[in-house]
């Protein structure tokens, strides 16, 4: 049995495996963490991306995905582990990717199509109850769910429904018995607890009908999809399925025939209150308020940003910039503006990250990113695959959190739907959303000033309505400004909005007394604390690095 790469991984999760090593994992959600292993330490610096089974340690910088892990704990190469875990795979078989058991007899496939028809992914349904996932590559079907957009199930039929009601229920089971009956039914891959906020756009405008399963996870399954929803279909009811009875398939199987089970369904259909559109008043107690503060500080890891892994004096006087704010670099033509993003970025690990590289081709924007994660100059990159010695980046770990967005073009109110769609493409819910840079956002004005204070003040909205930390570059406000001329809070280009916008302002200029190899970065402005700190960062544009020199920062 021939076995590739991401069956490997799907067989062997790092989650799995680091538990039956002894490692303690803190948390329960998609991001965990735990004492490094590999090096001393008293508080956990190693972080673990569940859902993409990748690791990364703020402490060592080791990361990467199971058999990253397992080289580095054995001490042998990568492609050894590659070749030793394929062997036991190919004796063992396929195994489910929780539980590291057999998955068992495939008793369901469940085919998710795009709108116009072509299928994209499927869920398979194994006795004992348990499911995996396989892509279409086009070809043929690969296990994983990476770089596949998700969609709803029975989407076509969705978009053909027109004034009829759509059912939204918690598996693919349950859609297929309504569908039987007649009924436009549909769900979303993984069940309870995984809905996206990019599914909504798919039941804009429609009747939508939540039918959730009677437990706790089914609860709050459906108040998740309902406060999704809410405002954006043009009605919204809650079928509540009668106790005793699990789900709608179960109390359905009660019915003699399909006409009994019909009248079954609309009679609960008949008895659901409807929620009209807009339904939630959008006002907030204090004691509501105190709620999400205290829900945000515990998933800080997850939702927020730390310059501790690129920056760490940065990091420790710089307190993490949370969801809805805005940071903002200032720099001149030259002087590292997409560098700044690109280190940011790659540096933040596991952490999702979206970029919007509205201004450079992508073979650039690609080569860039490989030189700085691998140590490689550009010209390098490309020497490195014309001769089909492609650099193991995969392997490395550090590029896997990040999507990017080439188009150019876009206004910010076009940035903001496809942050809102991200999650059904990147699979996680993007934290860190980059633009570069501002000026070449389309805005809405006469003038430069006008179009700039608009795309500011819609990147602010966007931050807090999707729940995202944003990073902005700008140009500077001076004509003949060099790369090596000191960045103010009032240096942006165009528009005051920059600065006003910005929870935290960071100005970027060359020294002129080194300016190829030093970058001097100097807080102009910080809501979380005070500003006025400067650092002076090594500078390797061949490389696209930027790292912390080891001299003092300055104080304000």
């Amino acid at each position: 049995m021939q076995v590739n790469r991401q069956e490997i991984l799907d067989a062997f999760p790092l989650v799995q495996q680091l538990e039956k090593d002894g490692v303690k994992l803190i948390g329960t959600g998609n991001t965990r963490k735990a004492l490094c292993m590999f090096h001393n330490e008293k508080s956990p610096s190693f972080s673990v991306n569940v859902d993409k089974g990748l690791f990364h340690c703020f402490g060592c910088s080791m990361g990467g995905s199971v058999l990253d892990y397992i080289s580095r704990r054995d001490g042998k190469p990568v492609e050894a582990v590659l070749n030793e875990l394929s062997e036991q795979l190919s004796r063992t078989g396929p195994r489910h990717h929780d539980s590291g058991k057999t998955a068992g007899k495939v008793t369901a496939t469940y085919l998710y199509r795009s709108a116009t028809g072509e299928k994209l992914y499927q869920v398979l349904r194994y006795e004992p109850k348990t499911f995996r996932q396989q892509k279409w590559d086009g070809k043929d079907w690969a296990w994983g769910m990476e770089g596949v957009q998700r969609v709803l199930y029975n989407l076509p039929e969705i978009l053909a429904a027109g004034e009829k009601p759509v059912i939204l229920t918690e598996g693919e089971k349950d859609a297929d018995t309504l569908t039987k009956l007649g009924y436009v039914a549909t769900t979303n891959v993984g069940g309870a607890g995984k809905w996206m906020a990019g599914y909504s756009e798919s039941l804009k405008g429609r009747s939508v009908v939540v039918c959730g399963d009677n437990d706790e996870p089914g609860r709050k399954h459906v108040a998740m999809v309902i406060e999704a929803l809410d405002g954006k279909c043009a009605s919204l009811r809650h079928v509540v399925v009668p106790p005793p009875h699990k789900d709608i398939g179960e109390y359905l199987a009660t019915c003699a025939n399909n006409e009994t089970k019909k009248l079954a369904f609309d009679d609960l259909f008949a008895k659901a209150a409807v929620m009209v559109a807009g339904g939630t008043v959008p006002i907030l107690s204090m004691a509501e308020l105190e709620q999400r503060y205290e829900s945000l500080l515990t998933r800080n890891e997850e939702g927020c940003y730390s310059f501790k892994s690129w920056l760490p004096t940065f990091g420790h006087r710089i307190r993490p910039s949370m969801p809805g704010d805005v940071i903002t670099f200032v720099a001149a033509t030259g002087a590292g503006k997409t560098a700044l993003l690109q280190n940011m970025a790659w540096r933040a690990a596991p952490l999702p990250c979206l970029l919007f590289e509205m201004e450079l081709a992508d073979s650039i924007t690609f080569e860039r990113f490989i030189a700085g994660t691998m140590g490689l100059r550009q010209n390098e990159v490309e020497d490195a695959y014309r001769s089909g010695q492609k650099p193991a980046w995969r392997e490395s770990g550090w590029l896997n959190n990040i999507y990017v967005c080439p188009s150019s073009g876009l206004t910010a109110k076009g940035i903001e739907t496809i942050v809102g769609r991200a999650e059904l493409k990147m699979g996680v819910k993007p934290v860190l959303v980059l633009i570069d840079y501002v000026q070449l956002v389309t805005g809405l004005g006469k003038g430069r000033y006008e179009q700039i204070t608009s795309v500011m003040s819609d990147i602010k909205s966007m931050a807090k309505n999707t729940g995202t930390v944003v990073v902005v570059a700008s140009q500077v406000q001076r004509k003949d400004s060099r790369s090596s001329t000191a960045v103010g809070l009032s240096d942006g280009k165009d528009s005051g909005q920059i600065e006003n916008s910005a929870a935290l302002h960071i100005g970027a200029w060359r020294d002129p007394d080194d300016v190829d190899n030093t970058l001097i970065l100097r807080v102009n402005k910080n809501s979380r604390g005070y500003s006025g700190l400067t650092l002076r960062c090594n500078w390797d544009g061949g490389r696209m690095m930027i790292t912390e020199k080891t001299e003092k920062m300055d104080e304000p």
